[in-house]
Order: structure tokens, then C-alpha cells, then sequence
């Protein structure tokens, strides 16, 4: 296939051929296939056939502050505490497809992705959370199904 993959290849392939493509590595992004075919008599057809994304790192995520405090807590004395953080991955904001919480080891539970970047939730932690180490996992998952889990 040449040294360049960016630049326009011509294939020759017969009926029930495979054909595949080796992408590089550090060229994160998004490439477009199309296939321009001759028929027996010259008729020549060509256009799109399908969009491929390169994803080659994990996404990213963390929480906003370093201690969740009283003034994190959604009503008085109700065992639900307040969360927010950042997530991305490199192809943008709109590749991260997930993000969710896991408490004391516990289930993860979906949080509200903002889409700019950021996050927020309000998750029971607890009857009486004051005073209480709390391990709070996040994960955040790409559209190519990569993942970062952070425990904190």
C-alpha cells in the first residue's frame, strides 16, 4: 500500500476479494472509504461507502475538588451528596459515550454529561455520610468502547 496511507490508493480486487486497510497508529481522527468500480462493458460507478474512526487513547475524567464537604450534601440530613467533575477524550467532547459513578462499591450509576466537557451528579452515599470516608469511583467510556475507570 505505500509508505503514505493518506494519499489515494488504487486496488484492483476480484469478486469475493477482502480488502484490508492498516491504519496508522498516531493518526487519530475520522477517514472516509469510497470505491470506485469499472463493470466488464466501462461502465465506472464510485462514491461513499462507510466513515472510520481511529481511536487510538482512552478517555479521560476526574472529579472538580479534591474533598467532598457538608456544603456538597443535597438536603439536610438525606444521605445524598453532590458530584462534579470533567471528562474528555482526544477525538472531542462528543466521543465520550459514558460517564457514571460507583459509591462504596457499589453499582455504577449514570451521571449527567453536559456535553462541554463536564459532569454532575447527586447519589445517596448514606444515612449519615458527615464525617465518613466515602470511595467514590468514576468511569468514563469513549464510542469506541474504551475505558478509564479513577477511584477516589
Amino acid at each position: 500500500m505505500g509508505d503514505n496511507f493518506f494519499e489515494p490508493k488504487e486496488f484492483t480486487v476480484s469478486a469475493g476479494a477482502t480488502v484490508t486497510f492498516n491504519l496508522p497508529a498516531n493518526g487519530e481522527g475520522g477517514y472516509g472509504l469510497s470505491v470506485t468500480t469499472t463493470q466488464w462493458d466501462g461502465t465506472v460507478t464510485s462514491g461513499p461507502v462507510s466513515n472510520i474512526v481511529l481511536d487510538t487513547q482512552d478517555p479521560v475524567g476526574e472529579f472538580i475538588g479534591d474533598k467532598i464537604t457538608v456544603d456538597n450534601a443535597y438536603g439536610a440530613n438525606s444521605g445524598i451528596m453532590r458530584f462534579g467533575g470533567t471528562a474528555g477524550d482526544s477525538l472531542g467532547n462528543g466521543n465520550v459515550a459514558n460517564v457514571a459513578l460507583s459509591v462504596n462499591g457499589g453499582p455504577y450509576q449514570d451521571v449527567t454529561w453536559n456535553g462541554d466537557g463536564s459532569w454532575n451528579a447527586a447519589l445517596y452515599v448514606g444515612p449519615n455520610p458527615y464525617g465518613q470516608n466515602v470511595e467514590v469511583s468514576l468511569r468514563v467510556t469513549d464510542k469506541a468502547g474504551r475505558g478509564t475507570t479513577g477511584r477516589w
